[in-house]
């Protein structure tokens, strides 16, 4: 086994078998299980309120004009392999009202992606959950339009009637719709593609690439084009019309923006934001970390089909769909926008302002200001130092209010044509609030139920219990944790301690990374998504069944490390101190440590296993890229890849990838690793190649896995097989490596035998070395 002598592996194989006699005792339960659990959808509302719309996505949508909510709820249906969208209402008139639930319509899904690595099934993943009310009854989200093109559409649900409706009609994939307050809406969607000769013509005549970008050739796109990330468009979709919006010749980016779209009262304004290919030079004075270097990267020659950061706010007629810069400063990361009761001024923040200012606030992008609609003229607002904006918008037409991170309230009040702040720290409470609040009840070892209250009584009723079955699964109990790595940087993350866990044993460990804290109910620990298909091979309680400690590590905030050298060597760092602290705690076998890295955490884990001088003895990464020479190249040379190995790859340059890309450093591995590949069909293999190849031809023990139906993998696989076939991969795999136990299904018998003969040539490869 890795990381230990022959009489070490013995000992281990007769702990494993101690522990698997524990286990036994128990009705432990298999990923299928967990997989095939409901969850709340989690959406952000498209017209919800300004002030509000710096919190977090939302899990109970309630109507405008107040009377109803509606709970989206996703039904992982593993039997049929898919999952079902859930729509349920209720009254708010009473707590007896609201606890009446009922399902109105059901949609399915099978959850499939495309062979570009894009999700297909549109609420099933966080990045599409859009909700918009078109009015007091009718409920819109994106998903699947109708048969043969089963394209992304923007469908509604009538909540009194239950009719499903098809909204749009477009044809291309819908990737987000904004509402206004008419109903009408700016959809977002992929651009049309150019007419192009078909494969077989252009195979058959010969034909000149056009992109260095390997992977686009290899999916059929001969000529080249956008990979990653797909062009859009945008239109306004009004009561009978639809109308192109022009976006004032400004090149449109792969990308959605940052900015939420804000519509003016009337419904006949919105303020929107375009990418910008070609920003000007006295942008580079803008601070913010993020847009700095972008800022800095558009000024090098690079094909505008690069992944794109920068975006510019504009003023759009949605009678005409022509569009007009709102002014000289681009959009930063987090700005809202909202409009006066008037619609004559707009009330922006925190945002960047043009250059001109002068202003510190304004060119690290955490300014607050009024524009005037008509004359473009500006006032910022005296907002102090300390005080980070998360939320805005106007109490009247002379009056805005700013919510802090902390919720507490700051108003600002026109007088005589310039805006002041209020000595009143803390707006009053609203005039009238609704009785019946609806919660979502839930902690680390609790799962989510739904529960109405009276906010008067104080009285409450369960609503809904989402998976009542959970009572009877063996879970591993989940705590907070927090330690500091040697450079002194503040790690947190939770534990997940093994079911039928023993104080004073020790037990093997994995590592996983989440880029969000875990605040709530997870069975996964990583992601977004605590129950049901979810994406990725993070497997926390599932790990907790087979005897295994997880820790699942949040992800800090380091702008200054990001895309540099630094970002994968902080990780490394936060790897090595958390099992540092687990070991002492008395928690964790120090030679049976595992890490789990997906997309660009898998980089951090290839990164550390090929640097790290701590034997860890196995590790899976999925749908990741390496930073690697075989991927820069397929890639065409991504300008980010010579950022974060320090250089060109080319001439002396080369030195930095040698030493820090990670399959150039292959030899330096010692434990097991598995690669798992989920999106991109069978070119997405590539990325994995280098790296697997290098092992192989090392004899170390390497494994390169293939979700089943790859060709309609994404990126977030949320079809039920898919993530059960890849989380059970990577469970067997850490069972196998850090437990030396193996699973009595027949079906997994030819995994297990090509697993012992990496086990066994690995150990007598270490004998050899020693």
């Amino acid at each position: 086994m890795p990381g230990s002598t022959p009489a070490q592996a013995g000992a281990r194989r007769l702990a494993a078998c101690l522990l698997a006699a524990l286990l036994n005792q128990a009705a432990l339960a298999e990923v299928a299980t967990f997989v095939g659990t409901s969850r709340l959808l989690a959406a952000r509302e498209t017209n919800g309120a300004n002030v509000e719309r710096g919190s977090a996505r939302r899990q109970v949508f309630v109507s405008p004009d107040g009377a109803r909510y509606a709970v989206l709820v996703i039904r992982t249906d593993v039997a049929r392999n898919g999952n079902w969208l859930e729509v349920n209402t209720a009254g708010l008139a009473s707590l007896s009202e609201a606890a009446r639930i009922r399902t109105v319509a059901r949609l399915f899904t099978s959850s499939l992606g495309d062979s570009g690595g894009y999700g297909k099934s549109a609420l099933t993943l966080p990045a599409f959950a859009v909700i918009g009310w078109l009015n007091d009854h009718t409920i819109a989200f994106l998903w699947e339009g109708e048969p043969p093109e089963h394209h992304i559409q923007v469908v509604s649900v009538d909540l009194i009637s239950g009719l499903i409706r098809q909204v749009t009609w477009l044809s291309t994939d819908v990737t987000r719709f904004d509402v206004a307050p008419n109903g009408s809406m700016i959809v977002t969607a992929v651009a049309d593609r150019a007419a192009r000769p078909a494969r077989e013509e252009l195979l058959a005549q010969g034909f000149s690439v056009e992109s260095p970008d390997a992977f686009s050739v290899l999916s059929g796109e001969f000529r080249g084009r956008v990979r990653a990330h797909k062009e859009i468009t945008r239109r306004f979709v009004g009561r009978g019309s639809t109308i192109k919006l022009s976006a004032g010749g400004v090149s449109i980016s792969a990308l959605d923006g940052w900015l939420p779209i804000e519509f003016s009262p009337d419904s006949g304004l919105a303020i929107v934001d375009w990418s910008v290919t070609s920003p000007p030079k006295h942008w580079l004075a803008y601070t913010h970390p993020i847009v700095q270097k972008e800022l800095r990267a558009r000024t090098k020659d690079r094909s505008t089909e690069d992944l794109l950061r920068v975006w510019q706010p504009h003023l759009v007629d949605l009678a005409s769909g022509q569009s007009q810069v709102l002014w000289d400063a681009p959009v930063s990361p987090g700005m809202l926008v909202s409009w006066s009761p008037d619609g004559r001024s707009l009330l922006v923040g925190p945002t960047f302002l043009p250059t001109s200012a002068g202003s510190e606030a304004g060119l690290a992008g955490t300014a607050v200001a009024v524009i005037d609609v008509e004359t473009r003229q500006f006032q910022e607002l005296a907002v102090p130092r300390d005080f980070s904006v998360r939320g805005i918008g106007w109490r009247s037409a002379r009056s805005v209010q700013l919510v802090g991170a902390s919720g507490e309230q700051l108003t600002f009040s026109n007088e005589h044509g310039a805006w002041r702040v209020n000595d009143v720290k803390r707006a009053p409470p609203p005039a009238s609030s609704p009785r019946i609040r609806l919660e979502v009840s839930e902690d680390l070892n609790t799962p989510p139920t739904l529960v109405a209250v009276d906010v008067v009584s104080g009285e409450t009723r369960t609503v809904l219990n989402l998976n009542p079955g959970l009572a009877d699964l063996p879970l591993g109990k989940v705590r907070r944790v927090q330690w500091r790595d040697r450079a002194g940087t503040e790690w947190s993350g939770t534990l997940y301690h093994p079911v039928e866990y023993v104080r004073s044993a020790r037990y093997p460990l994995v590592i996983q990374t989440s880029a969000r804290p875990q605040n709530g109910f997870s069975l996964f620990g990583g992601g977004e998504l605590g129950l049901g298909a979810n994406y990725g091979v993070y497997a926390a309680q599932a790990l907790a069944n087979r005897g295994i400690a997880v820790l699942q590590l949040n992800e800090v905030r380091a702008p200054d490390v990001i895309m540099t050298p630094k970002e994968p060597e902080l990780y490394q760092r936060a790897y090595e101190s958390a099992t540092e602290h687990f070991v002492k705690e008395g928690l964790v076998d120090p030679t049976r440590v595992g890490l789990v890295g997906f997309s660009r955490s898998g980089w951090y884990v290839e990164y550390t296993l090929t640097h790290s001088t701590y034997p860890f003895a196995a590790a899976v990464v999925a749908d990741n890229s390496d930073a690697g020479y075989l991927v820069a190249a397929l890639a065409g040379w991504p300008e980010e890849y010579d950022r974060i190995n320090g250089d060109a790859p080319f001439g002396r340059g080369l030195r930095a990838w040698l030493e820090r890309a990670p399959a150039f450093n292959a030899e330096r591995i010692r434990g097991a690793l598995q690669l798992q590949v989920h999106s991109a069909g069978v070119p997405g293999i590539l990325k994995a190649w280098e790296m697997f190849g290098r092992l192989r031809r090392l004899k170390k023990p390497a494994e390169l896995y293939v979700i089943p139906d790859v060709e309609r993998g994404s990126h977030g696989i949320q079809n039920p097989a898919q993530c059960v076939a890849a989380q059970t991969r990577a469970v067997d795999w850490f069972d196998f490596w850090l437990n030396g136990r193996e699973d009595d299904d027949a079906s997994k018998q030819q995994q297990y035998a090509k697993w012992r003969e990496m086990a066994a040539g690995h150990t007598l490869l270490q004998e050899a070395d020693s």
